[in-house]
């Protein structure tokens, strides 16, 4: 769950109990004791588009081309089925504000004209 009025942290753990990078509230201690390792994190959130439209070679690649390299939007999971020459999937991105979002959305339907491109609610 992720608070709107809440500073977050992002800590680079490079211990042998924690290795990566751990994501705290700001008044958390654990803050305090990795305090020379401390990047301020970006508030995102989840958001998910709905696709559909003629199947094709290369469809998925092209899509994540767009999301991530063009875009450079991170992806939490891509679902996608074909059915008779057509296919329906959902994408689960995390956005840091919806004008990126909507700017996602319109580079997709601009490279891929014939496709159906939604914005879905997703539960946090």
């Amino acid at each position: 769950m992720l608070f709107q009025k809440e500073n977050f942290l992002g800590i680079m753990a490079l211990s042998i109990v924690c290795k990566g990078f751990v994501v705290a509230r700001s008044k958390v201690p654990i803050a305090n004791f990795y305090s020379n390792a401390i990047v301020k994190a970006e508030k995102v959130f989840l958001a998910g588009i709905k696709l559909t439209g003629i199947d094709d070679v290369g469809i998925i690649s092209s899509l994540t081309d767009i999301i991530s390299k063009n875009m450079g939007v991170n992806m939490k999971s891509i679902t996608i089925e074909s059915h008779d020459g057509t296919f329906e999937g959902t994408i689960v991105l995390y956005i840091q504000y919806t004008a990126h979002l909507d700017s996602l959305i319109k580079n997709i339907m601009q490279k891929h004209q014939n496709m159906e491109v939604k914005r879905i609610a997703i539960a946090n």
